[in-house]
């Protein structure tokens, strides 16, 4: 006769069982400790929030320079500056050809140049006029150069030169803007503007 077969339950070494119930026992404290963890962190995270919301505005402190200068700006004595306007000064020599843009058939004589209006406001209401060249706007941005190595990069470029269109109304026009750029840029920085190679600049007005 063969043998009857017995249902019977399979058993685990005793060490293997009481690691698996060590496991489990472990695993639900940890899943335990982690939900706490997280519901307190919300509740921590909700109640700080619920502080910010109620801390008052931090001031701002807002300091107008357009009126008067303040410390940081003492050197700054004009409200504005603009080259407004130009004229072309006939030279003493014999004519030269005809420019389209200055009217048919009329000539520029040898000599003649461009004298650019400066007009300048100061603070104090004060409003004055200086007429200079383009080489002095020249020297002036090569003096402050020398004298302001570590500036230069607050000191725009001037306007390029053309000896074909230097007296047509287009290309003045044109320079008329970068000039204008450049001197406003000069004097609405305190650095430049307290400087004597300024001041020097807009003393005389060039014949």
């Amino acid at each position: 006769m063969s043998p009857t077969p017995t249902n019977r339950t399979p058993s685990f070494p005793v060490s293997l069982s009481s690691a698996l119930k060590r496991r489990s026992t472990t695993s639900s404290t940890v899943s335990r400790n982690s939900v706490h963890s997280v519901l307190s962190t919300t509740s921590h995270t909700s109640s700080n929030l619920g502080e910010l919301q109620h801390l008052p505005p931090i001031p701002i402190t807002l300091e107008d320079h357009t009126e008067i200068p303040g410390k940081l700006t003492a050197g700054l004595w004009a409200r504005s500056a603009a080259v407004v306007d130009y004229t072309v000064v006939e030279g003493s020599g014999s004519r030269l050809g005809g420019f389209g843009g200055l009217g048919a058939g009329r000539g520029i004589s040898r000599g003649a140049f461009v004298s650019w209006t400066c007009e300048i406001v100061t603070f104090e209401g004060a409003q004055f006029t200086v007429r200079k060249r383009y080489a002095s706007f020249y020297q002036l941005r090569v003096a402050l150069k020398a004298t302001f190595p570590r500036s230069v990069q607050y000191l725009p470029a001037l306007p390029p030169k053309s000896l074909i269109s230097k007296f047509r109304p287009k290309f003045l026009e044109t320079r008329r803007q970068g000039l204008s750029y450049f001197l406003e840029s000069v004097l609405l920085n305190p650095e430049f503007a307290g400087s004597p190679i300024v001041k020097d600049f807009l003393l005389h007005s060039d014949n």
